[in-house]
């Protein structure tokens, strides 16, 4: 059994007839079970909180760093990157600084249409400059423009946190700071190479194009 606050926990059901083997897992009100971390995080702590339960703690740090590699690699699915909320109206709320909010005023703006209230607002961060909420935008939308997501978000907000509050009671598990320090920094330089890539490649271009402009002068 572990347990945090009142209808935050998890425990496990052993078999009247084989105590030696337990028989379900009951978790409830957890990271791993909340529909606003995507499915992406939910698997990643239903298998680390399944692992503690299991005493099977030596398998918890590489199978995260497994999911890390793969997070930092770009090898995880967009599906399993959505982030959802839900809309209940633009009445519910105080202000439009709130990342789904800004995903319902770009559908109703592109798509010509209302956002039903009390539905689901899926959407993903992508990579910029702006502020958190800003940077959101639907899936679709997402896959037709090939727009590069927040990477570092993901690692920081939908990985780093949520398992540092799973495993608050258990540090001797994993070293934190040190793993995923190492991994944001490799995400930050396959970041900056790519922007130099993408800079120097169109310099190249801009470069032949001045020069095909000035033999046509010629």
């Amino acid at each position: 059994w572990m347990g945090w606050v009142k209808k935050h926990y998890c425990y496990r059901f052993w078999n009247p007839s084989d105590p030696t083997k337990p028989e379900k897992i009951k978790i409830t009100g957890m990271p791993a079970k909340k529909r606003e971390n995507t499915p992406w995080t939910r698997r990643v702590l239903m298998v680390v909180t399944k692992l503690l339960l299991n005493d099977q703690w030596s398998e918890i740090e590489p199978y995260i760093i497994k999911e890390i590699e793969s997070l930092a690699d770009g090898r995880v699915p967009l599906d399993d990157l959505c982030i959802s909320r839900s809309y209940k109206g633009v009445d519910a709320y105080k202000h439009l600084r709130q990342p789904h909010l800004q995903v319902v005023q770009k559908m109703e703006q592109r798509h010509r249409y209302r956002v039903p209230v009390n539905s689901r607002v899926f959407f993903m961060v992508v990579r910029g400059n702006d502020k958190m909420y800003l940077r959101t935008e639907t899936p679709d939308y997402v896959r037709e423009h090939n727009i590069p997501l927040d990477y570092e978000y993901y690692m920081r907000n939908q990985l780093y946190k949520p398992l540092q509050k799973l495993l608050t009671y258990h540090p001797e598990i994993i070293h934190y700071e040190l793993l995923f320090t190492t991994y944001m920094r490799r995400l930050q330089n396959k970041i900056h190479n790519a922007v130099d890539l993408v800079s120097s490649q169109k310099k190249r271009k801009m470069s032949l194009a001045d020069f095909v402009q000035q033999r046509r002068r010629v």
